[in-house]
C-alpha cells in the first residue's frame, strides 16, 4: 500500500482535533523550557490512532502504564535528539499519557501542533505502517 493511500485510509472518518496553537519557534521554546529527562519532538500533520486490541492485550498495556493509542506524525518540526527538524514521518510507541496536546510515550514527549485527527483503527492497519518507507517507528 502506498503512503498516500494509507494516509487517505487513516483520515477517512477521522475526528478533527486541535493541537497546540503556537508557531513552530514558540512551541520549540516552550518544549525546551519544559524539557526534562525525556527527549521530545514537535509534530505537525498528526493523527492519534486508538488501536482496537483484545481485552488481554489491553490489560497487558495497562499493567505497563500504557494505553492502546499511537501517534502518527508526518512533519517532524523539531527533534531534541537531533536538535532540528528531520525528514519523513514517524509512528510512536503506545501512549503513556495525553495532556493538553502533549502525547507522552514511554520515553518521548510529542508536542502536537496545529490541527490533527483522531481515529479508531485495527492493530493490523497500524503494523502496516512499518512497511511504508516514509514512516518509521520511533523506538520510544
Amino acid at each position: 500500500m502506498e503512503a498516500a493511500q494509507l494516509a487517505h485510509f487513516f483520515l477517512d472518518g477521522a475526528e478533527h482535533v486541535e493541537g497546540l496553537p503556537l508557531a513552530d519557534d514558540e512551541l520549540v521554546e516552550v518544549a525546551k523550557k519544559r524539557f526534562g529527562a525525556k527527549p521530545f519532538c514537535v509534530i505537525r500533520s498528526w493523527i492519534l490512532l486508538d488501536v482496537m486490541v483484545s481485552d488481554k492485550d489491553e490489560r497487558t498495556l495497562e499493567d505497563q502504564g500504557l494505553h492502546p493509542t499511537v501517534m502518527l506524525g508526518r512533519e517532524i518540526v523539531f527533534d531534541s535528539r537531533t536538535q532540528g527538524s528531520r525528514p519523513g514521518g514517524l509512528r510512536s510507541s503506545f501512549m503513556h499519557a495525553l495532556v493538553e496536546s502533549v502525547f507522552e510515550s514511554k520515553d518521548t514527549l510529542y508536542y502536537l501542533a496545529g490541527p490533527g485527527f483522531r481515529k479508531y483503527t485495527s492493530l493490523t492497519a497500524v503494523l502496516t505502517l512499518d512497511n511504508v518507507g516514509e514512516v518509521t517507528q520511533d523506538a520510544t
